[in-house]
């Protein structure tokens, strides 16, 4: 590791984006190759590692915030410009996004950004913590909820812990 220094945190009154160029001309072709900006189509907001399922294949294996994720606070000044890069979907995903106490300020926040409906919001969830209350108040604040599922029954649980199929069929 890096000896307990934490890392340099992203501005949160400013959201980087980088451009993609692509070359299209092909190097026989006599002229100037010709430079074109690729659109930028998703945008994936990791709003929290912290998940509360331990699956064997994950990458993230948190079990908790980490220390340095940004606020809701923070993240209020970006939907603007996150609007103005217009991608075609913002995905909040995570660890698991529902143990974001602030969740859905953070995509009402993301909608008063963008009263167009430009974007579409997405979210993704292991579907564990989806009650019928909480489903109801997503309508309207997200345009798409995804819920994984790995397999049937047996092999979900197998990966993801006993349980977790009930509750990601219950959540859809």
């Amino acid at each position: 590791m890096n000896g307990g220094a934490r890392r340099p945190r992203a501005s949160p009154t400013r959201l980087a984006v980088t451009t993609t160029e692509v070359r299209t001309s092909p190097g026989l072709e006599p002229g100037p190759a010709r430079v074109e900006i690729v659109a930028l189509r998703n945008v994936y907001l990791h709003v929290t590692m912290a998940c509360n399922l331990r699956c064997v294949y994950c990458y993230a294996a948190a079990s908790r915030p980490l220390p340095d994720e940004m606020t809701g606070a923070e993240l209020a000044p970006v939907w603007e410009q996150l609007v103005a890069c217009r991608p075609g979907k913002v995905v909040f995903t995570g660890g698991e996004p529902l143990l974001r106490p602030d969740l859905l300020d953070l995509l009402r926040g993301l909608r008063a950004a963008d009263p167009d409906h430009r974007l579409l919001r997405c979210l993704n969830t292991n579907g564990t913590l989806v009650t019928p209350r909480l489903a109801r108040e997503l309508v309207g604040l997200a345009d798409e909820v995804r819920v994984s599922v790995d397999g049937l029954a047996e092999h979900h649980d197998a990966l993801r812990g006993p349980g977790s199929f009930t509750a990601a069929v219950g959540a859809l």
